[in-house]
Parts: structure tokens; sequence; C-alpha cells
């Protein structure tokens, strides 16, 4: 923030733009007063937002290229309807994520790792599970939001215990014959999926763990936007000694907490 405006007060703005409709009120406001200044109320006027679209273009300082061929061959004898919602992956490194699928329901009580550390491997359904490989490989993600998707907005993807690099965005449905870009792409741990289209990300699978992907509009997790994915299952580092005390604790909390979850869990 450059603060180098004439001394009084601003409205501090948090707008949302029409085409992304997710909200309540559509805006967060608040008082930025210099010092110096009579607190008064701001007479500053909004810049508008034109689309949900990414900021950008952005370029990375640390120059950064993700591998090309690997994706572009295993993408083109891809044996996935990337139309149909559904989690799966090819036989390689290439995972499509078809959103409007099952509502994400984290169960607190037993999280995804104490099925790791318990050598359960029944996950449930509404966990919308995954699993990765370790071992450094890049791995790549389709992400479609389907015809039948009960929300068919923008939705700003997040993800757990990684940045990843954007390698393409568009509306419709994906195909191979889509342009993307590998050389020194922009690296966030948030982008955003457009309404009735698609987004391609890469990140290096060198994090073992229980990590999750989603919406970052909560309710929208209830909807099908989230999904868990267990990276190098058997990389992943043995229970501390505290987790099952803390897990103990927690139910015995829980029996008499004063807010319950309600929604996902997420």
């Amino acid at each position: 923030m450059t603060t180098n405006q004439t001394v009084g007060s601003y409205w501090f703005r948090a707008n949302v733009e029409e085409a992304c409709r997710s909200y309540n009120n559509g805006a967060g406001r608040s008082i930025f007063t210099y010092a110096g200044a009579n607190v008064s109320q701001p007479n500053s006027t909004s810049s508008q937002i034109s689309s949900c679209d990414d900021e950008g273009p952005l370029i990375p300082r640390w120059p950064t290229t993700v591998p090309q061929d690997t994706f572009s061959a295993q993408a083109q004898t891809l044996e996935v309807d990337v139309e149909l919602p559904g989690l799966g992956k090819n036989n390689g490194d290439i995972i499509v994520w078809a959103v409007n699928m099952t509502a994400m329901n984290v169960d607190w009580e037993f999280p995804v790792l104490s099925y790791v550390y318990k050598g359960n491997t029944s996950y449930p359904d509404d966990e919308n599970l995954i699993s990765i490989s370790n071992e450094a490989k890049w791995t790549y993600w389709i992400i479609q939001e389907t015809p039948s998707s009960t929300v068919p907005i923008p939705h700003p993807i997040h993800l757990h215990g990684h940045h990843f690099f954007i390698l393409g965005t568009g509306t419709g449905v994906w195909s191979p014959n889509n342009k993307l870009q590998f050389d020194n792409p922009p690296r966030r741990d948030s982008a955003t999926l457009p309404g009735g289209g698609w987004l391609v990300i890469a990140f290096r699978a060198d994090n073992p763990g229980a990590w999750l992907m989603h919406c970052h509009i909560a309710w929208h997790i209830s909807d099908g936007l989230g999904v868990t994915f267990l990276e190098g299952i058997d990389s992943i580092a043995p229970a501390p000694a505290d987790y099952d005390p803390t897990c103990r604790d927690w139910t015995s909390y829980y029996k008499h907490a004063a807010y319950l979850k309600i929604d996902s869990g997420l």
C-alpha cells in the first residue's frame, strides 16, 4: 500500500464483482485515517472491478520451467472424461477433477491422517480422496467445472501444502489442444476456475501428507468443490507421541462444545 495521499479519511474497500455473485452484501468497508486528520465520513470513490479473473499477467521473479513433455504425451491419451463429475487420474501423472462431486464431509474426530496411522484404507467416500505418489515428481491437475454444476460461477481454487503453477485457464471444456504455459508460469496457492470453464495447474509432489484442494468460498465445499489427496503415503512421518491423547481430548471437548459442525467441516 502506498500512503501518499492528502491527509484525511478514506474508504478502505473490499468490493466484489457482480460476475462473482457469491456474496451477501457485496462489499466490506473500513475507514483509513491519516495521522493528524479529523475522523470523518470519507467521500473517496472506488475503482471498478471488471471481472472475476485473476490479476495479471504475473511474471515470477524466480524463473521456473515446468516439464512439458510428460504432460503433453499423457494428455493426448487421457482416458478420463472431463465432462463427467468425478475425481480420477490416468496411469501417469495427470489428475482430473471434474467438480460437482460428493459433498465433502470432514470428520473432525477421525481425520484422514488417523486412517493412515492405523493402516486403515477404508476412507469415507465423502472425503473425496485420491492418492498421489511422492518422489518429488511433477503432478498435473486438470480442473473442469462440469455442465451439471449446481454453482456454475467462478471459483477461487486453493491448495494446501504447496504452491502451484498456473499452466492455463479458459472457458468451455478443456482440450489437449488448449495452449498452456510451461515456461515461467505464475506461481500461486489460489487461482480462479472460470464459471463453466477449466484450470490446469502443476506442482512438484515433494511434501508427504494429507492435503486439501478446495474452493475458497466455504459453503461451496458442501456442493462438491473440495478434494483430499494423500501424497506419498509411505513417506508420511509416524504419528507424534501426543497424537492419540490430543484426539481423545478433542473428543471429550467436542461433546460439550459451544459451536458444532454444521457444514463440510473444512
